[in-house]
């Protein structure tokens, strides 16, 4: 037992020690030689670069290697960049029908006609200014059927800004509204018209991106009690629970594999304090089971996307090991009058580590310049006794994370 939670303590100092490192921003292997354009001024520096989706948010500059940090959000820049590898350009965007807040676009083209890119959403910026590339679904009913089809309102916004292209119209008419098509759109559309086009590196490339967060939430947790060998618990068979509630608090890690796939992990505690009752009227006996338990996670789960944009919307599903820190449980038998037959402490072998699964639902949005995450979960627990007896969890959980 005291190895087991020696072992525990040992990763969660080394988690909340690891975590609290990215969040102070202090990664040299991650700073690069770069730039800020803060008002009419150019300022040269260093940029931390980790991913596309924290380098939208914020730019982490330092004008020496070895000097102090300062983070600039979108409405402190006009832009920032790595010259030769990335550049970023501050701007508003619309969320649904109404301004979204002001983010950090990343570039793929550099030209007389910009290509930006935020969160699987396409921009152009010219001296006409900033407009946003979109495909819409709509559905359509046809005798008595209903179609949903595609209209690429992005084609035309292209054929307006490239119309300086005589046979561009026919490569409009066969891009996607992908990375991979607009890139070759824009490098003809340069070829054509004698420009030159820069192409920036990607962050949204990096086979791997990883994510730091912290979150609290709400389990509601029911003891499930079952027992075949040991006949003092049999009770469970016909008895009910008043289900737990208590905050658990979690700190968390996503290896983003793809645009749509994560890997996740982690650490979470969850504390369950249940009580059973069961009564057998034909043999006048009442039973009381009380269970008190601790416990930590490690989550593995596999996290894929539904939806892009603004709004990101995920399922998740995977399993759960679990170290279990106190356990505390009390059986009283008594009569229907009130009057004690029995009463048993600890009565039952403990299991010091269990496996649960779990599976749920998320959405991360945009709150500011912070990236936010709610999420419910249902998950269900191995037996946390030996002893011939089951007595697990079953719940759901309701929680709010922030992402570093």
């Amino acid at each position: 037992m005291k190895a087991i939670q020696l072992q525990l303590n040992l990763i969660t100092i080394f988690m909340t020690g690891f975590v609290c490192q990215v969040v102070s921003g202090e990664r040299p292997d991650n700073f690069h030689a770069g730039y800020i354009i803060i008002g009419g001024d150019t300022l040269n520096g260093f940029i931390l670069f980790e991913d596309h989706f924290s380098n939208s948010k914020q730019c982490v500059f330092k004008e020496s290697k070895g000097g102090l940090t300062k983070t600039y959000s979108p409405d402190d820049l006009i832009g920032y960049g790595v010259e030769g590898k990335y550049l970023f350009y501050a701007a508003d965007i619309q969320n649904g029908q109404s301004n979204g807040p002001k983010v950090f676009l990343e570039c793929i083209v550099k030209s007389n006609i910009n290509l930006f890119f935020y969160r699987d959403r396409f921009f152009v910026k010219s001296e006409n200014g900033l407009e946003e590339l979109v495909e819409v679904k709509e559905v359509v009913k046809r005798d008595g059927k209903a179609f949903t089809v595609k209209r690429p309102l992005y084609k035309s916004v292209l054929q307006k800004q490239m119309n300086d292209c005589s046979f561009i119209h026919e490569k409009i008419a066969k891009t996607t509204l992908t990375k991979k098509g607009l890139l070759k759109l824009f490098n003809d559309y340069a070829a054509c018209t004698g420009h030159e086009a820069i192409v920036f590196e990607s962050g949204s490339e990096q086979t791997t991106k990883v994510r730091f967060g912290a979150g609290l939430g709400v389990l509601v947790a029911d003891l499930n009690l079952k027992s075949d060998a040991n006949y003092r618990y049999t009770f469970g068979d016909y008895g009910s629970g008043d289900p737990s509630v208590s905050f658990t608090p979690s700190f968390f890690v996503e290896l983003g594999m793809s645009s749509r796939f994560d890997v996740c992990t982690g650490l979470n505690w969850y504390f369950t304090k249940n009580n059973f009752h069961a009564e057998s009227p034909s043999a006048n006996l009442v039973n009381d089971f009380s269970l008190e338990a601790s416990r930590i996670e490690v989550p593995l789960l596999f996290k894929y996307a539904l939806t892009k944009g603004n709004i990101k919307w995920s399922l998740k599903a995977g399993c759960g090991f679990n170290g279990v820190i106190k356990y505390d449980s009390r059986l009283i038998v008594s009569t229907s009058s009130g009057y004690v037959l029995d009463e048993y402490n600890n009565d039952l072998k403990k299991n010091s580590f269990l496996v649960n699964g779990m599976g749920g639902v998320c959405a991360e949005f945009l709150l500011g310049n912070r990236s936010f995450s709610l999420e419910g979960d249902y998950s269900k627990s191995g037996s946390i006794v030996q002893s011939g007896t089951y007595a697990g969890f079953s719940g759901v959980k309701f929680s709010v994370g922030m992402f570093f």
